[in-house]
């Protein structure tokens, strides 16, 4: 039996040198997973803690153990190489072929030790104890990662993990192993692990205060035969330090093109901020073609990506590869809700252009410039909707100016007026129906003849009181224009004489009161006459 105990010792305590950091919490494998090429150092060392068969002088040449290990990772893939004491060295392999972030499953060789596996017969594994094959540490385990704060692993293995049949055919048969782990915050982690066939456990904390540096620290009890009590006999402190493949190999560096356009149109943008959000690159703009270059080294980059208030911001991922000298990304961005809104106002306007409602498309144009007054979309319908307005007056003017022609001077006043359907604001046109309403007025008076009558002199009529406004009335000089107007055109002359009179008051230079006050002065004295 001191055959079995010896071989179970010598891959037990051998294997630990390299294992505490190189993929394991301390023994049981756990997934090793990087995006990056990525190196671990290990360093390791052990001392006694209690006296006992395994940590007695018989076995002072592998005790305390010591060690340091080199581990590389790319993906899914792990690789480690271990010297420990006595220069045993120590091969271990991982492959994780499937995971979804939460559960893992992986296989691999944990801690394979070289000579020991074809040293049948030196002093530390005494011949025929069992076959190389056997010593082989295979495993298998599913690995799950279900919360933050909790990991757990379930495996089986040959070799160190293996039972046996009553110590009589050591290590001939799968054993379970197990760990889980706690983390109570982000750096550190508190674990426990397991084999069944030596009754080993491991419970020890791993803290790691800085990126990409670990300490380990471990206390071992078991129960190793002919002792069948359990004793914590050793404990283990470590270091790892993660190395970047950037600080060893010069990464490659690409000539990174960004290309940002508009999803709906394809129209290149300028302005639009490209940003990491790690910090890798300075915030950059496009230019008026919507190019953004620079050089990036090969890895992958998330980025948030900014324009106007036009364009919803969204984040997303370049991936920058190692083997190409350049690289071209095309990024398109999608309409903002307000520019949406905004767009869908433009098109209501549009549609009202087309069934020639002049009036209601520039009013949804007015609530669509107040959202984005400079949009270019918005300015150019703007333009459309003014070329369309003068188009239109111009037609109504030439046929305005058809009815004056043949003296149809109602027909031209109801043509003009249809202007200000559209237009009320124009008063060019409210002046030349006012000029035609004045035409008008004149023609019926050369018209109107004289009754003969006896000369007989009648006493003057009296003057109608002329309506004044009340003192404190504060009425504005186009107001006061307006009123005599009406009051003209209805025939009430001294009425309007008094209005335009206190215009002249107030604006002595208005071309319009002083006009039509003459005109009011004409007529008085025609029907005195």
């Amino acid at each position: 039996m001191k055959r079995y105990y010896v071989i179970v010792w010598l891959v037990l305590v051998g294997s630990l040198s390299a294992q505490f950091f190189s993929g394991n919490q301390s023994d049981v494998p756990v997934p090793m997973i990087s995006e990056k090429l990525s190196f671990n150092v290990s360093g390791f060392g052990g001392f006694k803690v209690s006296s006992g068969y395994y940590t007695s002088d018989k076995f002072s040449g592998i005790m305390p153990p010591y060690g340091v290990s080199l581990g590389v990772t790319y993906r899914n893939l792990f690789f480690n190489l271990g010297y420990s004491k006595e220069k045993n060295l120590e091969i271990t392999f991982q492959h994780t072929p499937w995971n979804n972030g939460k559960f893992f499953v992986l296989w691999g060789m944990n801690g394979l030790l070289i000579p020991d596996i074809e040293s049948e017969g030196t002093v530390y594994v005494p011949k025929d104890s069992s076959s190389q094959l056997e010593r082989i540490p295979l495993f298998a385990e599913i690995y799950a990662k279900p919360i933050k704060y909790i990991e757990a692993g379930l495996g089986l293995g040959l070799g160190k993990y293996a039972q046996n049949k009553g110590l009589e055919q050591p290590l001939e048969v799968p054993g379970v192993f197990a760990t889980v782990a706690v983390k109570p915050v982000d750096f550190i982690k508190l674990f426990w692990e397991g084999y069944s066939s030596t009754h080993k456990r491991n419970l020890g904390v791993v803290i790691g205060p800085f990126s990409g540096i670990e300490f380990l620290a471990a206390f071992r009890y078991c129960a190793y035969p002919p002792e069948d009590d359990v004793n914590t006999h050793q404990a283990f402190i470590g270091i790892r330090a993660e190395i970047p493949s950037e600080m060893i190999f010069k990464p490659a560096i690409s000539k990174v093109r960004i290309i940002v356009k508009e999803q709906a149109t394809d129209r290149p943008i300028e302005g639009v901020k490209v940003e990491s959000t790690e910090g890798a690159f300075p915030a950059l703009l496009s230019n008026e073609l919507g190019e953004i270059t620079t050089t990036l080294k090969a890895g992958l980059y998330p980025i948030r990506v900014e324009g106007s208030q036009k364009y919803a911001p969204f984040n997303t991922v370049l991936d920058v590869p190692r083997e190409q000298d350049s690289i071209a990304f095309e990024i398109k961005l999608r309409y903002s809700k307000q520019y949406a809104d905004y767009m869908a106002i433009l098109d209501r306007a549009r549609e009202l252009m087309g069934k020639n409602d002049i009036k209601n498309a520039e009013i949804e144009l007015t609530k669509a410039l107040k959202l984005f007054p400079d949009d270019e979309d918005g300015l150019n319908l703007q333009d459309s909707l003014h070329a369309m307005k003068l188009n239109r007056i111009n037609e109504i003017n030439t046929r305005a100016d058809g009815y004056l022609k043949n003296k149809r001077y109602q027909d031209a006043i109801n043509e003009l007026q249809k202007i200000l359907t559209f237009d009320a604001g124009n008063e060019s046109v409210r002046k030349r129906i006012d000029s035609i309403r004045v035409v008008m007025l004149e023609e019926r008076k050369k018209e109107e003849k004289p009754a003969a009558a006896p000369a007989v002199k009648t006493p003057p009529a009296a003057k109608p009181k002329q309506p004044q406004p009340q003192p404190t009335e504060k009425v504005s000089v186009s107001d006061l224009v307006d009123r005599g107007k009406k009051l003209f055109f209805d025939g009430k002359y001294r009425e309007a004489k008094t209005y335009f009179e206190r215009a002249l008051k107030v604006e002595p230079n208005n071309k319009e009161a002083k006009f039509y006050l003459e005109k009011c002065d004409s007529y008085i004295k025609m029907m005195e006459k």
